[in-house]
């Protein structure tokens, strides 16, 4: 039975990767997104990690994790322009509660330039290349070649290796974003497109050369409007497509400034994204660090039955 229940949870996460890649609630400027984000701060360097936990109820859990940072190099001081940006993306995904796991390390390099000669608007292109492998932990599950008389013997072998041995894969992607920033007005936007698995990588549980990975394409679009009292908000829109399957969020944010220098700030925000799963998020900035704390949740029917998924994801950035 286990084995049966295992070899349907392979084909239904087989589907799900191909359909999804690894995405988070919040709107964060991972790389994963769209390669030409990076070096898109005010700074040198810039650190962001985030881990996000899902809880089934009824299914499996699954839990994300992603370690990103990145450089500039021949930058004027405080420019987002005309240098030459790099960064580098570490994702941890465990799905089934970690009897499938995938793990992936992404590079980044990005150019942007000034479309005006006073820096408001800036073009910027990105590409990434990724080293990626998913494999199946089967300690802790039984096969119907561990039987013997009446009960299972773990110790012997499955004879299941082909489902563990799933062959490491290489990706390319590419992206563009066009950001526009107004001080005066105190009004900021941007907008961006990205395609991740350009050279279509081979990936099969089943050593099947003719599935491939399929294109993930990317869009994003924001808009920031301060006002004079230290507060300001902030419309956000992620969508993905991929193997016939769409992901869209929408969300707006609430964020105040405090203190002299105004480098400290306190926001509240709501999303709501596919699948009726409706998030809040509560951020703070404390000098050069933003921490965001983000919980979701959404109830669904599914094969004759009800589903409650609960979200927790958790986020740190800071800027050198």
């Amino acid at each position: 039975m286990k084995k049966i229940l295992l070899a349907s949870a392979l084909m239904i996460h087989q589907i799900n990767s191909n359909a999804q890649d690894v995405h988070f609630t919040q709107y964060t400027p991972s790389i994963t997104l769209n390669p030409a984000i990076t070096g898109t701060y005010i700074g040198n360097q810039r650190l962001f990690t985030a881990v996000k936990q899902q809880q089934n109820e009824g299914l499996n859990n699954n839990k994300t994790f992603v370690l990103q940072a990145e450089s500039k190099f021949l930058h004027k001081k405080d420019s987002a322009a005309n240098g030459i940006n790099l960064g580098i993306a570490v994702i941890s995904d465990k799905f089934l509660d970690g009897i499938v796991k995938g793990n992936y390390v992404m590079a980044s390099v990005s150019h942007h330039v000034n479309l005006e000669a006073d820096g408001r608007q800036t073009l910027g292109l990105g590409f990434s290349a990724g080293y990626g492998n998913r494999r199946v932990n089967l300690s802790g599950i039984s096969f119907e070649n561990q039987f013997q008389v009446d009960a299972f013997n773990m110790n012997l072998p499955s004879g299941e290796n082909v489902l563990s041995n799933l062959k490491s894969y290489l990706s390319v992607g590419a992206g563009a974003i066009y950001r526009y920033q107004n001080r005066l007005k105190q009004t900021s936007a941007e907008i961006g497109l990205a395609a991740f698995h350009l050279n279509k990588p081979k990936q099969s549980f089943l050593k099947d050369d003719l599935q491939t990975i399929p294109l993930r394409f990317s869009a994003q679009a924001a808009i920031k409007k301060g006002f004079d009292n230290d507060v300001s908000l902030t419309f956000t829109n992620i969508f993905q497509s991929q193997a016939g399957m769409q992901y869209f969020q929408t969300g707006l944010a609430f964020s105040h400034l405090l203190g002299d220098k105004k480098d400290y700030a306190l926001g509240i925000g709501a999303f709501y994204s596919t699948n009726s799963i409706w998030s809040g998020i509560i951020t703070t900035q404390i000098k050069k660090f933003d921490i965001g704390i983000s919980y979701g949740s959404s109830f669904k029917a599914q094969y004759q039955a009800a589903y409650l998924s609960n979200m927790l994801e958790l986020s740190l950035m800071t800027r050198l």
